[in-house]
């Protein structure tokens, strides 16, 4: 089932274009226009948690829409930042094209990508440090506990 870049960007369009209407403060959708990053942060737990329940039970067709949920909770993310001006959809996949690259430089062109170290499996090599260090467990009290085993 491969798409085409070209087919991939229409999809990825068609639905930043979507929440684009949902937000928009003239004839947005209400509720969509109330949420706030601490607002839907408690959605997208329980999208991942949806996910999850989707490969466990092997059934593909669940887990597509269920990845389509999660992936729409980056999107409002992603307008949210935007309406802050702080980040966007784009500057997201950037971003994490970027972080993938350095963490998997064997799949780039470049010469350290010849280098023993760079040809260790992704999961044997050296994790760099990305960001602020993760808050403890703790701080996930807030959110809704797993589902059930």
């Amino acid at each position: 089932m491969p798409s085409s870049p070209s087919c991939s960007a229409r999809a990825i369009d068609r639905l930043l274009s979507i929440m684009d209407r949902l937000r928009d403060p003239q004839g947005g959708c209400p509720w969509d226009l109330e949420q706030s990053f601490a607002t839907i942060a408690p959605h997208t737990i329980e999208e991942a948690y949806e996910v999850v329940e989707a490969i466990e039970s092997g059934d593909r067709a669940s887990l597509k829409d269920e990845l389509g949920d999660l992936l729409f909770q980056v999107v409002f993310y992603a307008r949210l930042g935007k309406e802050e001006d702080c980040f966007d959809f784009e500057s997201i996949a950037e971003a994490i094209s970027e972080k993938m690259l350095r963490r998997h430089p064997h799949v780039s062109a470049t010469p350290t990508s010849r280098t023993p170290l760079a040809r260790l499996p992704p999961g044997k090599q050296p994790k760099p440090p990305s960001g602020p260090p993760r808050r403890t467990p703790e701080h996930w009290t807030a959110y809704p506990p797993p589902y059930p085993p």
